[in-house]
């Protein structure tokens, strides 16, 4: 694991370099982006992230702030915030040309974002169980937040998660409670900056888009298909919101095909991201 202070906080990253490619040989690098609360780049470093590396790309993958690694800061949690992270964070570890975004969940929103901000600097798009940030979407959000508090102040919380997910559950449910009883993540997040339902409209980028089959989000397909230029949409049927987890087979070979099909005309001839000390404590 790496670290470098990004706007002011500690950000934690890796790097998996792509394997059997030479040192000088041109590469596509990519920047998985993770979910909110239980999440950390972990969940992609053991499902996807080896095979990325090993079909010949760079693959850069970071704890949002006040997730994993990362610094838990106090405030600073809308999208635009971990938007000006990553921004930041290419820019110090020097990763050249436009790069190809892969966002799960709420990674989704921010993977739409940073495409709607800095359209020149990717080079496509892969959003897994994600959507854009509406109007809408800061609703569900504020809701699921708020109901996080509200249940997690209930007696019998723990055993309730135990019961349904195990101790891992419970080891991921504390994470959660930690963040959002020491941050501002709450009230801050259903603050930021929302986009247009036809923003998608605007993005030139080619875009996968990965749903299950059983899960809510599948309802973004027709938008998907009517708004974005060029698209490609997986839905995985019998899965819900759990596709990482339980359909990473179908993931990573989905995306290793779209990253094929759509290279970044400005690929690095060197290696494109370099790795930096850690900061003094």
């Amino acid at each position: 694991m790496s670290s470098a202070i990004i706007n002011g906080h500690k950000l934690n990253y890796e790097v998996l370099r792509a394997t059997g490619v030479a040192p000088d040989a041109p590469r596509e690098t990519l920047v998985l982006i993770h979910g909110i609360l239980i999440d950390n780049l972990s969940s992609y470093y053991f499902t996807v992230a080896p095979a990325f590396a090993a079909a010949g790309f760079d693959v850069v993958m970071f704890d949002h702030r006040g997730h994993g690694k990362s610094a838990r800061i106090e405030s600073g949690y809308t999208v635009d915030n971990v938007v000006d992270d990553l921004a930041a964070l290419l820019e110090e570890i020097q990763v050249v040309g436009p790069v190809h975004l892969v966002g799960n969940s709420y990674g989704g929103a921010i993977a739409y974002s940073f495409t709607l901000a800095f359209p020149e600097r990717v080079a496509s798009v892969t959003v897994i169980e994600g959507e854009h940030p509406t109007e809408n979407w800061r609703s569900v959000m504020k809701d699921a937040l708020d109901q996080c508090l509200i249940e997690s102040v209930k007696p019998d919380f723990m055993n309730k998660i135990k019961d349904s997910y195990g101790s891992h559950g419970v080891r991921l449910a504390k994470v959660a409670l930690r963040i959002l009883n020491t941050t501002k993540i709450v009230e801050e997040l259903p603050q930021s900056r929302i986009v247009p339902t036809d923003a998608l409209r605007s993005i030139d980028a080619p875009l996968l888009a990965i749903f299950g089959a059983k899960s809510n989000l599948a309802a973004q397909e027709p938008l998907v298909r009517s708004q974005v230029k060029k698209h490609r949409i997986i839905m995985v049927p019998d899965i819900g919101h759990t596709i990482l987890q339980d359909a990473a087979k179908t993931v990573e070979v989905e995306v290793i095909d779209w990253v094929r099909a759509h290279p970044s005309v400005t690929a690095t001839s060197k290696a494109s991201v370099r790795l930096l000390p850690e900061p003094a404590v």
